[in-house]
């Protein structure tokens, strides 16, 4: 079996994240997994078969159909989010071939920042209201 070395995406929640799967041979038929079990999509002939897909997954999987021919066997993983942290698979049985795509999600830059923020703004809005009702 030709197992290719580990690659690494990383991406921000809310984000969309490409995972590659580039194989030479063209296979017929590629089953992309998440830990090893959980199914998001299958290529068959071409074509993207999300019938036994993880609902974790349901409408935001998706192939690049022209790229197909090329061997770009590729899909786009939308709306990321924190649970989608983790190993996934490419597999083509009838060429033998495995592809492993370590996936990291962070947080956007500023999330927590606008957060305190927003909490500054409001204790300052809270002490304008207080010093407002002490001066009648």
């Amino acid at each position: 079996m030709e197992v290719s070395a580990p690659l690494s995406v990383e991406g921000f929640e809310g984000d969309t994240v490409i995972l590659p799967c580039l194989i030479k041979q063209k296979p017929v038929t590629v089953f992309w997994r998440f830990k090893e079990t959980r199914t998001m999509c299958d290529i068959i002939n071409g074509k993207a078969d999300f019938d036994e897909q993880d609902s974790a997954f349901k409408n935001r999987v998706g192939i690049f159909s022209s790229e197909i021919p090329l061997g770009n066997f590729s899909i786009k993983l939308s709306r990321v989010i924190n649970t989608d942290e983790g190993l996934y698979t490419c597999h083509a049985p009838e060429e033998d071939y495995r592809q492993e795509v370590q996936l990291m999600v962070k947080e956007k830059p500023g999330n927590g920042q606008n957060k305190l923020q927003v909490d500054g703004m409001m204790m300052f809005l809270l002490g304008c209201v207080l010093l407002y009702s002490f001066s009648f």
